[in-house]
């Protein structure tokens, strides 16, 4: 039950546990520091994953010792170390083990060859002649004879299956696994879970909770689209499956799965339901239970659970997966929050299946500049649409080499924001406990239509499916518009799950009042019998759109009720339709109201509602009206307190004004056992003087200044020096040189007023001799700066005015990885606007600049306004901006607001002493307790991320919702230009506020 002292500071479960990026030659002492950076940042626990870069041989004796030290040392701390399942990802291969042990572990696909010629392919499941007719292939017959075939009028097809082959890269070396292999996947548990029940068997379900499943899938669509992907997943064991499963053959159907010939329709319907449940019971059911028997979670999340046509691409349907996973999950990634479907399809199963908890792994493919604003705009979305544990993408445990391009943000130490993490962290801590106590409250049921789009999906025609989707996207969000909260009911699990009674549609533990089918073809006969029972018992059937016709992917006269009221898909009839069987359960109305979501949950006497504001730039002033009355109180998830709140009682609801900020949310707590609070007292009348403040600050920086030098020249085994060129480029052509072959790297930079101290960084500087202007440079062990790869080189003494070069040599290497470099120290850097590149989308501005840089004498003092104009291009760090404020009678109240922010952070000071820290909107914060009459020193303590030093610095047009390897790359967007994004502010007001 919902306990105050308990949310104010809720046990360590609660916490995200990001992924740990286990990226390099891993050393037991840093995984322990860095467990403690985790511990003071919030988080409560983390998984141990195998990513790019990882030099520790996965699944040995070394790794199996780190993965002890962690865990000892997440005991000592009361945080959780999960696993991870896989060598990167997805899982099953077990990083080679499983296709390595014989041919049949391997994936496999089968593919539909359309010629013009009447070859023999030996592993042919079957061959078929089809007529040419309007462009399209009809009347498919079996062709045992090739020389009946005439190419002018008939097409040959051939059905055959192919097994990946090894030599994948991505695979080690190996390739993936066959997923619908139930022996494959045993293979699979004896070679990764069962290791480590030996290992560190006995904190499972303690200080291990669970483990990491990551995008298992039964066919690898990368390998295949290459081809045409002309593809359906495969096993050697699927037709005998097939047959006593559907009782006919498989093989004479299968032209049906790649074309509209056949009764189609149940063919599709048939296989892809089988090979679903071939999947679950496979991998899903088999490694969850292996879990469950060694008092594991097993958490992760399926392969592309977004889209109807996705899921049939990859996994077949999403939902039926989540029944053997302890705590399913999703994964939410780039810079939107376009994947609500995703998040209602978890929220149902672990609602209807009482499932303790609902993650997503979040955040990833962001971008470096991600900011807490932008984590508290996907993080709110998705706990109002259920989720209640964060796994957040990606902390790099090392940004050596490309490990600093893996799929950015970086959430980790190495940002310069990382040591205020922890207060975005609780909160998330907090919600999290808040919004898994007692039970969902969801009224409508919404029949998933992914049996509908079984029957519609072909390989190489996926407008009907995609149709469906937008159908189903189209309601989704017509229902969040008008504030009636839903789950699905997924077909599978409802022939085990549903029932009614007593004229409720039950699911499992959850019990729902009106019932909604989407646009679609089929119905299962378990959900159509369930569907008139409901009917004759009272219950309001309602069929958006165009109702199915089949049953079982099969023609019917009887599928849905008669009752059954029939609207079109659109928000207004959908809204009156439900207005006229049942009362909304929470109303939300104001200007812009439809972009408030909310959570509702019961817990005993307390109602508990979470609403969120899904605008990232604007507010929202709303009148909320809440079922129930009592003692209404607002819990702050930030600060733990609890502020009591007044409404209007009637008619046994509660309403209340609620003012949402961007990305505003409220957590109300409501005791249907206690009185309301009577109505607060009108606050006296308060006069209110705006003081802008004016735009002259001094400097003063926290963190050394920097610079990134991303284009060098390269000589290759003594040979003539290249033009400049972008250091991945030189990188290119080393590794195609060869291992063993001697280069020479040559940067340049230009010095106009030489600093007090100037230092290189780079990494690995031991395989280089290092010269800056000509002399030689030892490197000695000074530290790191940013990242425990990134080592310092003091070069001072080497500097001079005017044009410098840094040369490096060495030898390629297999490991060898040339990267950018960078120069810190005491100076500015001088930068040349071009104009602004693109501003104004999911929280991202982006200008661009000359690639014209200098080092220069820093100015000490300017306007808050770009200051990547005032020096600070490539800055990674903080910046203390400074000013006195004359005030002859501050008043209790003063507000200091910031326009404009372009900064992670902004920290304030007043007098010495810290006011506040500014994380999200709205960018204001109350400094008059530290005010005096007179003399007052504010200062502003602007914080950036990693995106201006690491990039991608050359993509026209900036980052885009979804940053990857490729971005940092990516000839097709390049220039030589230097997209920023901004740092500073518009304009700092102080308003004060006076009875």
């Amino acid at each position: 039950m919902l306990d105050l002292s308990t949310f104010q500071s809720p046990p360590k479960i609660y916490g995200a546990a990001p992924f740990w990026s286990w990226n390099d030659d891993l050393q037991e002492e840093e995984l322990v520091r860095q467990i403690g950076l985790m511990d003071e940042a919030g988080w409560g626990g983390f998984f141990m994953h195998s990513r790019v870069g990882l030099i520790t041989p996965y699944l040995s004796r070394r790794w199996f010792e780190c993965v002890k030290a962690c865990v000892a040392e997440a005991k000592q701390r009361g945080m959780h170390a999960w696993l991870y399942d896989e060598d990167k990802w997805p899982s099953g291969f077990a990083g080679g083990i499983v296709p390595a042990l014989a041919p049949q572990n391997r994936a496999k696909a089968l593919y539909c060859l359309v010629d013009h010629k009447p070859t023999h392919i030996a592993e042919r499941l079957g061959v078929w002649i089809a007529r040419r007719e309007g462009g399209q292939l009809v009347d498919f017959q079996p062709a045992p004879d090739p020389s009946n075939f005439d190419p002018a009028t008939h097409a040959w097809i051939q059905i055959y299956p192919v097994t990946e082959p090894l030599t994948d890269p991505w695979f080690n070396g190996y390739c993936y696994f066959d997923a619908l292999n139930p022996e494959a996947v045993r293979a699979f548990i004896e070679s990764t879970y069962e290791p480590y029940a030996r290992e560190v068997g006995e904190a499972f379900g303690t200080v291990i909770p669970g483990v990491f499943t990551d995008e298992p899938q039964y066919i690898r669509w990368p390998r295949y689209q290459r081809y045409g992907a002309n593809m359906v997943p495969w096993t050697d064991d699927l037709p005998r499956v097939f047959r006593e499963r559907n009782g006919y053959d498989l093989i004479p159907e299968l032209p049906s799965l790649f074309f509209d010939t056949g009764d189609y329709m149940r063919v599709r319907y048939d296989f892809w339901r089988t090979v679903t449940l071939l999947f679950v019971e496979s991998f899903t059911r088999q490694v969850g239970e292996w879990c469950a028997e060694h008092n594991l979670m097993l958490t992760g999340h399926m392969m592309a659970e977004d889209t109807l046509e996705d899921q049939i691409r990859w996994i077949g349907a999403a939902m039926p997966h989540y029944e053997y996973m302890q705590l399913p999950g999703i994964d939410k990634l780039c810079r939107h929050i376009d994947q609500p479907v995703t998040a209602k399809q978890l929220d149902s199963v672990v609602c209807q299946l009482g499932k303790p908890r609902a993650l997503c792994e979040a955040y990833g493919c962001s971008g470096q500049d991600f900011s807490f604003a932008g984590r508290k705009w996907i993080g709110d979305h998705l706990y109002a649409l259920g989720i209640s544990l964060l796994n957040p993408h990606l902390s790099l445990y090392s940004m050596r080499g490309a490990r600093k391009r893996d799929f950015p943000p970086n959430i980790y130490y190495q940002q310069p924001w990382w040591p205020y993490n922890r207060i975005l962290d609780i909160y998330y801590t907090r919600l999290s406990y808040a919004l898994t106590q007692g039970q969902r409250v969801v009224d409508v049921l919404v029949i998933h239509p992914i049996a509908s789009a079984w029957t519609v999906y072909r390989p190489r025609g996926l407008r009907r499916t995609q149709r469906l989707s937008q159908e189903l996207r189209a309601l989704n969000d017509a229902l969040l518009a008008i504030h009636r909260d839903y789950h699905f009911a997924d077909e599978i699990l409802l022939e085990r799950y549903g029932s009614v009674k007593d004229g409720v549609f039950r699911v499992g533990e959850m019990r729902y009042k009106v019932v909604v089918i989407p646009p679609g073809t089929t119905l299962s006969r378990a959900t159509v019998d369930l569907l008139h029972e409901f009917a004759e018992q009272g219950g309001p059937v309602i069929a958006v759109g165009e109702a199915p016709t089949l049953v079982d992917g099969r023609p019917a006269e009887r599928v849905l009720p008669p009752s059954t009221i029939h609207i079109p898909n659109e928000r207004a009839a959908i809204a009156q339709a439900l207005d006229d069987h049942l009362p909304a359960d929470v109303v939300i109305e104001g200007e812009g109201a439809e972009d408030v979501i909310y959570h509702h949950r019961r817990d005993g006497t307390r109602e508990i509602f979470f609403l969120v504001n899904q605008d990232l730039y604007a507010g929202r002033e709303t009148r909320v009206r809440l079922p129930g009355t009592g003692r209404l109180e607002r819990w702050d998830p930030f600060t733990g307190q609890v502020e009591p709140l007044a409404g209007d009682v009637a008619d046994g609801h509660t309403e209340i004004t609620l003012s949402f900020p961007p990305v505003g949310s409220h957590l109300l707590v409501m005791h249907t056992d206690l009185p309301p609070a009577s109505s607060s007292s009108q606050p006296a009348p308060a006069t209110e003087e705006t003081i802008t403040l004016p735009d002259r600050w001094t400097f003063h920086r926290l963190d050394p200044n920097a610079i990134t030098l991303d284009y060098c020249a390269i000589s290759i085994d003594d040979g003539p020096w290249s033009e400049w060129k972008p250091v991945w480029q030189a990188h290119r052509d080393a590794m195609v040189a060869g291992t063993g072959t001697p280069f020479k790297l040559r940067f340049r930079f230009q010095v106009e007023a030489l600093p007090s101290a100037i230092e290189l960084v780079l990494e690995c500087p031991e395989r280089f001799q290092i010269t800056v202007n000509g002399q030689h440079v030892p490197y000695r062990d000074i530290g790191y700066w940013r990242d425990i790869s990134f080592k310092r080189v003091d070069i001072r003494p080497h500097v001079q005015v005017g044009e410098n070069l840094i040369e490096l040599a060495g030898v390629v290497a297999e490991d060898t990885e040339l990267e950018d470099i960078y120069l810190i120290g005491d100076f500015g850097v001088s930068a040349c606007r071009i104009g602004p590149e693109r501003h104004g989308a999911e929280g991202m501005d982006f200008d661009r600049y000359a690639p014209e840089f200098a080092i220069i004498s820093e100015k000490g003092e300017g306007s808050s306004r770009d200051l990547n104009l005032q020096g600070y291009p490539f800055f990674a760090g903080t910046l203390c901006l400074r000013q006195t404020v004359e005030l002859s009678d501050p008043g209790q109240k003063v507000v200091l607001t910031l326009d404009g922010l372009h900064a992670i952070v902004a920290d304030i000071w007043v007098n010495g002493q810290q006011a506040g820290v500014i994380l999200i909107p709205p960018h204001q914060v109350d400094i008059g307790h530290l005010l005096k009459p007179g003399a007052n020193e504010l200062e502003i303590r602007l914080v950036t991320s990693l995106r201006n030093l690491l990039g991608p610095l050359h993509r026209a047009g900036g980052d885009q919702a979804w940053t990857g390897p490729n971005d940092f790359m990516d000839l097709s967007q390049w220039t030589n230009d230097y997209i920023f994004v901004p740092f500073g502010f518009d304009a700092a007001h102080l308003r004060i506020l006076r009875p």
